[in-house]
């Protein structure tokens, strides 16, 4: 891309090397990384309709508005200015959501062991062995579902990248939606070195398990206690270190 054009092409090898990382970075903007699979960059704000609808239609007085705040991936609560001024320039993607659905207890094909899947899902979203990757719409709802963030416990990155909890090549899983996760590159990459698992509820909960079978909440808690505490420890340390370097300092004085 940034060899030059043709004879009349004049430009420098540095402005053509500028010149092909712009154009390298058009491209995937437009079109996502190959990983992505079509789904361009993006950061993903999750808010329910009225939320939505009332962020856009307020009057620029007005302070707030009466429903659960907006979110967004990786940040946290935004506020209606903000909202609005996202969904101005933004893609709108509806996406239909139940606390609990209508299940079936039918087996997929190829699929091993038993799973119980959402009626809907399986007609709208699964695609079982038909195709190995997850199709855009179930990328959206994968996010959506996830708000954005890595399902592993802890972790809080928002580039996401989809994996079969049944293994596609190794375990014949199915591309279907309670069988997807969205996982950062890294936990992707660590659950490929069998130094996480992850289990499927049969819906939409996942399970998150070390090499060791051990709960990966459970643990991630006890390290978070455990550094909360030794900070803590640190903090008074500091403190009373002060306070008798000042007295030392005082009685020299």
């Amino acid at each position: 891309m940034s060899a030059p054009r043709d004879a009349d092409d004049t430009r420098t090898g540095s402005e053509r090397r500028v010149q092909a990382v712009e154009d390298l970075a058009t491209k995937t903007l437009e079109g996502g990384l190959p990983s992505d699979k079509g789904l361009r960059p993006q950061v993903s704000v999750i808010t329910d309709a009225d939320t939505l609808e009332a962020a856009l239609a307020r009057a620029p007085h007005e302070t707030a508005v009466p429903n659960e705040p907006a979110t967004l991936a990786g940040y946290g609560h935004i506020g209606p200015m903000l909202l609005s001024l996202i969904a101005c320039g933004a893609d709108v993607t509806p996406i239909l959501t139940h606390s609990q659905p209508s299940m079936s207890d039918g087996r997929l094909p190829n699929q091993t062991g038993g799973h119980r899947v959402s009626r809907t899902q399986s007609q709208v979203l699964n695609v079982g062995r038909t195709q190995r990757y997850a199709t855009r719409k179930q990328r959206l709802a994968i996010i959506a579902r996830q708000r954005g963030v890595c399902a592993a416990p802890g972790c809080s990155h928002t580039h996401l990248e989809i994996h079969h909890v049944i293994w596609w090549m190794e375990q014949g899983g199915p591309t279907d939606l309670d069988l997807m996760v969205g996982l950062c590159g890294r936990c992707h990459h660590v659950v490929h070195r069998n130094l996480l698992n992850i289990r499927a509820d049969g819906v939409r909960g996942f399970e998150f398990t070390n090499k060791d079978n051990r709960p990966l909440f459970d643990a991630y808690r006890q390290r978070t206690t455990a550094y909360r505490e030794l900070a803590h420890i640190r903090r008074v340390a500091h403190a009373v270190n002060q306070r008798r370097e000042q007295r030392l300092l005082n009685l020299r004085t």
